[in-house]
């Protein structure tokens, strides 16, 4: 059955379940240290969760957390929230997480630990962003096209070049495979710090002892 016979399968079909986890990343750049709160909402039937996590620029680690039930099958599930303060302290890293949360045993709740998860991948990405757009020449970024004339396709052949100049990003899915580079836009983007440098460098910057914020 291909995609056009699965779409016509379902379409007069009532849904039987439906499955939804969502993470909003809020900048609060102005605090010393510059933080950010992560909003992640998990909901279908029988849930509806939030979970709120506080993180520190200057540390990538959890400073804060909260959780709200707005629904839930049963009011056991309502328990396992203390133990999750225990995360505080712990890297915004999707495998630091995961050894941490595993370390609770059968204390925890299997939907919170998905979507903590979800905020960690929600997290690096919008930092990701966040530092892109501070350090990438808007000549150059392929949402800002109204700041030079480098034409569309230039722009986002430079920018998916300079994604995979980055260690942990090259070849890490099809479209920063290494045998699709070419060397002339590498050299375009070659004076860019990669990805993961600028992260470091955002820590350093915002630590107290650095002075900046």
């Amino acid at each position: 059955m291909g995609l056009t016979e699965m779409k016509a399968a379902i379409a007069h079909r009532e849904q039987a379940f439906n499955l939804r986890y969502e993470s909003k990343v809020f900048w609060l750049l102005e605090q010393k240290p510059a933080r950010c709160i992560i909003r992640t909402a998990m909901r279908d039937p029988h849930h509806e969760l939030l979970l709120y996590l506080g993180v520190s620029l200057a540390t990538m680690q959890i400073d804060d957390i909260g959780v709200e039930y707005e629904r839930a099958p049963f009011p056991a599930c309502m328990g396992a929230f203390d133990r999750y303060r225990d995360v505080i302290g712990t890297d915004m890293t999707e495998t630091k997480l995961r050894k941490k949360l595993e370390s609770f045993q059968r204390r925890n709740c299997l939907h919170l630990n998905e979507m903590f998860e979800v905020a960690s991948r929600a997290f690096t990405s919008a930092l990701a962003f966040l530092l892109k757009n501070r350090e990438v020449p808007a000549e150059m970024d392929e949402y800002r096209m109204h700041v030079g004339d480098t034409p569309l396709p230039d722009r986002v052949e430079m920018m998916r070049h300079w994604w995979a100049s980055d260690r942990r990003v090259i070849d890490s899915c099809h479209a920063y495979r290494s045998e699709s580079l070419q060397p002339e836009t590498m050299q375009k983007v070659a004076h860019l710090q990669p990805i993961t440098k600028l992260m470091i460098r955002e820590v350093q910057r915002n630590r107290p002892e650095s002075g900046k914020t």
